[in-house]
């Protein structure tokens, strides 16, 4: 899975609601200086220098430490900004064309019926794109995975755990909900 990152081109990752996009996204950057730009910041971000200086500054930082990390800036829900914060989303569209990403991995999110939007069209051959589709079995695991890394793991039975997992509908959220 790490093999999509790449510090050239952004990663897009999407799917639809409660898929895991931003678990996978988490994952991904779990290693990383981690940078999150989510819908909690609608309306705050109003120029390019904004992401720029988040680059910039975390790489002045890094650049002094004994130990090179790597970092990641992760922008979740893009599709809920050109919805609610066309400012911003003209202002991400423009920071994707310049292509001055400073040695940073960049992680985008959005819903599958967003993929047909017009500025996103525009971009995406500077993008990387992944789209998350689970088997039933894939889900499972995954399931089983967070279940098991967190408090549910001696709360419920196995079976409990199974008919939580059935009945989620496919929906990391659902079964993330069900099980608290």
């Amino acid at each position: 899975m790490n093999t999509l990152l790449n510090k050239s081109k952004p990663l897009l990752i999407h799917g639809g609601s409660g898929s895991g996009k931003s678990y996978l996204s988490m994952n991904l950057s779990n290693d990383m200086v981690l940078t999150k730009i989510d819908s909690s910041m609608l309306k705050t971000i109003k120029s390019k220098d904004y992401l720029l200086d988040i680059i910039k500054k975390r790489n002045i930082t890094i650049m002094f430490s004994e130990k090179k990390e790597n970092r990641c800036l992760l922008i979740e829900d893009i599709h809920i900004f050109h919805k609610y914060d066309r400012t911003f989303y003209k202002i991400l569209v423009e920071f994707i064309k310049d292509r001055k990403y400073y040695n940073t991995y960049i992680i985008l999110t959005c819903n599958n019926t967003f993929l047909k939007n017009k500025e996103l069209l525009k971009i995406k051959k500077y993008l990387t794109y992944h789209e998350i589709k689970y088997t039933y079995s894939q889900y499972y695991k995954l399931c089983l995975e967070i279940a098991g890394g967190n408090k549910y793991k001696y709360k419920y039975t196995l079976d409990d755990l199974d008919k939580k997992i059935y009945f989620s509908a496919f929906n990391l959220n659902n079964f993330k909900s069900s099980c608290e």
